[in-house]
């Protein structure tokens, strides 16, 4: 597919074995013309050589690129020392994985206030730059992949949940080459897609979809929410956007369904 691109998340096998994964990566129905797979590396599904190797012999069969989304469960990039460093040793052993399977994009959460850090913000706000900054550092050395902050939802005490919380990441770090991880869930909760997407638009170079009405972080189909897809797509085609759109829902079912849904407005 020309321009935008297509890709499905490993949510719905949070709880399947790792076989799985690689299962329907061989077997992902021709007719959707995916062009990547979102490998989450948490809970049973970190990587080491051998599921490497696996993921690598699937995407030769099905064709696919990947992305990896990072760690999260437990991890703080707003921790200030001495956690950080223990922390960025675990992240970067993340990342080196990622370049060995040849993803393109490592998408991380943004770090959170703390029962610590609450009455500290500015310390915690110090703390996150100084992470990404880090990753940032070792994505350059290596080459790939790059990193993309991902936009968090309320209610929850992340520090970039708001648009003017990434227009200030971004200009901040300017010196960092990194991008934005686009959640437009996340964006719906976080005061409206359309308001929110005018303001930091300039920074996506990588897209979640995944739909909801509003009230809660609830990964519905696409389309089955009050998200307008066809005012993110016509902004993403204006913006002349090259990366993916990985769709992330609770279900095989539902994902496909809802790349089946972005199709028919991107084809228009």
């Amino acid at each position: 597919m020309v321009g935008i691109k297509l890709g499905v998340s490993t949510m719905p096998f949070i709880k399947s074995h790792f076989d799985e994964i690689v299962k329907t990566i061989e077997n992902i129905p021709e007719n959707l013309e995916l062009d990547c797979c979102e490998i989450i590396e948490e809970g049973f599904h970190f990587l080491n050589s051998e599921r490497i190797k696996m993921l690598k012999n699937a995407a030769s069969t099905s064709k696919i690129s990947y992305t990896v989304h990072a760690p999260f469960a437990g991890i703080n990039l707003a921790s200030p020392e001495p956690l950080q460093s223990v922390l960025l040793d675990f992240m970067d052993k993340s990342l080196e994985r990622s370049y060995t399977l040849e993803a393109e994009i490592f998408i991380v959460h943004p770090g959170l206030l703390s029962p610590f850090t609450i009455h500290f913000p500015e310390l915690a706000w110090h703390s996150l730059k100084n992470a990404i900054r880090h990753l940032c550092k070792l994505s350059d050395a290596l080459g790939s992949p790059k990193i993309a902050v991902e936009n968090m939802a309320p209610p929850y005490p992340f520090l970039v949940s708001q648009s003017q919380d990434v227009e200030r990441l971004f200009q901040e770090l300017e010196d960092c080459e990194f991008g934005l991880c686009l959640d437009i869930g996340h964006a719906q909760k976080s005061g409206g897609v359309k308001t929110f997407l005018k303001h930091v638009e300039q920074y996506v170079t990588h897209v979640h979809a995944h739909d909801n009405i509003g009230d809660k972080d609830a990964h519905l189909q696409v389309g089955k929410g009050t998200v307008d897809w066809k005012y993110v797509v016509s902004t993403l085609k204006k913006l002349n956007f090259r990366g993916y759109i990985v769709v992330e829902n609770t279900t095989l079912d539902d994902a496909y369904d809802s790349i089946r849904f972005l199709k028919t407005i991107i084809n228009r």
